[in-house]
């Protein structure tokens, strides 16, 4: 399979990479901001290119080159996605997490879905996130941004379905990262973990799993979901 993972800076992202790179048979194309190689990575079957969300002509130039070197992609995986928090309505901050987690997103989409409609495309996951339904305060444009990534996804896989593509949502809960830490206090995430049923945060790998099962064969009809990885954060 050829699997385009677009967004493999964060925790999520690097280990959706790794989790697709295991099996050799799979070519995983990577898109960054810095376009770098990934840490660690020494796999021929991992291939990397520069896409920067935060500007959409830019994002478009790039993805179009992309396509030009990639002939044939079986799925794409959006896990790019920017946190600000803002307790000013409307903050610059949010437009710009709109721009990055949701208008580019599609606008690249667009361009993908165009290229690859018909041929070996089958499967499309976007990651969204439980602030899409269980939002905190000063986190307006990130939760709208996921909010409508998700509402996206099921307008897509309605969409797309008679051409046989898949499209599923992910919505990760408390996942030990970078972003996790810069965001929450220990006191207030000793406090949430107490309403979770598995009293722990998840990890990156646990969600890379499921990511692996969207894109295969084993889920060829599940289409037009959200799937919740949150210990039960969302019940």
């Amino acid at each position: 399979m050829n699997i385009l993972v677009v967004g493999a800076s964060g925790a999520i992202g690097q280990a959706v990479v790794f989790e697709l790179a295991s099996d050799e048979e799979n070519v995983v194309v990577v898109t960054s901001r810095s376009g770098e190689p990934m840490q660690n990575e020494n796999r021929t079957n991992i291939h990397s290119y520069s896409l920067d969300l935060s500007d959409i002509e830019r994002a478009r130039n790039q993805i179009a080159s992309i396509v030009q070197r990639e002939p044939s992609l079986d799925a794409i995986v959006i896990a790019s996605g920017i946190l600000r928090t803002s307790f000013s309505l409307i903050a610059d901050n949010e437009i710009e997490q709109m721009q990055i987690n949701f208008l580019s997103v599609m606008e690249i989409l667009k361009i993908l879905i165009r290229k690859y409609l018909r041929r070996d495309l089958k499967s499309v996951v976007l990651i969204a996130s439980t602030s899409a339904t269980n939002s905190d305060g000063g986190r307006l444009g990130y939760s709208s941004s996921k909010a409508a990534l998700i509402a996206a996804g099921r307008t897509l896989a309605r969409e797309l379905g008679p051409d046989g593509i898949r499209v599923n949502s992910v919505s990760p809960g408390l996942i030990e990262s970078e972003m996790v830490k810069n965001t929450i206090n220990d006191e207030e995430l000793n406090s949430l973990k107490t309403r979770l049923f598995l009293k722990r945060l998840g990890t990156a790998e646990e969600v890379a799993k499921v990511i692996r099962f969207l894109v295969s064969k084993d889920s060829n009809y599940i289409t037009g979901q959200n799937i919740f990885v949150d210990g039960g954060m969302s019940w």
